[in-house]
């Protein structure tokens, strides 16, 4: 297996752009996180995401500091076993890590099924535009 690739950080837009595809397409999503996790998620991606040495492992940053010398937590986000080693996570939750990973793992294949939704007419080219740019949450 090959080692994951640095995520890139996303803008503001698509982030959200990628959390509303997400939500629409997965709509389970929301059954097992909440839309202050999807947010936040949207803030942590605003930064590259960095692989980990296992095979589908990236580590993400908290967002919050601990300690006296300010340092930042780094929760390692398992994607093949779809666990995280945030407390959220062992509480059975689809944690804000996990989100990031997905939104910028996911987000763009999102975007495409959207699209092709759109094509295909099975959503309207009104709904596409309103599930792309529309307000957050979706």
């Amino acid at each position: 297996m090959t080692r994951p690739r640095i995520l890139r950080a996303l803008s503001r837009e698509q982030a959200y752009a990628y959390a509303r595809a997400l939500l629409f397409i997965f709509p389970q999503l929301l059954s097992r996180t909440s839309d202050g996790r999807i947010e936040r998620a949207s803030r942590i991606v605003r930064s590259p995401i960095f692989p980990n040495h296992l095979p589908g492992c990236y580590e993400v940053p908290s967002e919050s500091m601990i300690g006296t010398d300010a340092r930042r937590v780094i929760y390692i986000v398992d994607t093949l076993h779809r666990t995280c080693t945030c407390p959220d996570s062992a509480k059975g939750y689809i944690c804000k890590h996990r989100l990031a990973v997905a939104l910028s793992t996911h987000g763009p294949e999102a975007i495409r099924k959207l699209q092709k939704m759109r094509l295909s007419h099975e959503i309207s080219s009104a709904d596409f535009q309103e599930i792309i740019e529309g307000r957050y949450p979706a």
